[in-house]
């Protein structure tokens, strides 16, 4: 059973406005930023470096997978 989570991939699929302002596709693809270990998988889909987060950034993934939230979050 250890070690089965290993190949767990998500698929991030981002949906935008064309050049006339219609709904389509603009990203479909396995993320690439995550954390495999023999106990668990993150597979990160979004990440935000600070608070209140841009959700209309065009690009939100860094290199690696974040756990903690920033530090400028504030709780909830």
């Amino acid at each position: 059973m250890a070690g089965r989570y290993l190949n767990v991939r998500a698929r991030r699929t981002v949906a935008g406005l064309n050049e006339s302002g219609r709904s389509t596709i603009v990203d479909d693809a396995f993320t690439e930023t995550r954390v495999a270990t023999e106990a668990f998988t993150i597979n990160q889909i979004w990440q935000v470096t600070h608070m209140p987060a841009n959700v209309l950034a065009e690009e939100t993934l860094g290199d690696k997978a974040v756990i903690p939230p920033p530090r400028t979050a504030s709780p909830t």
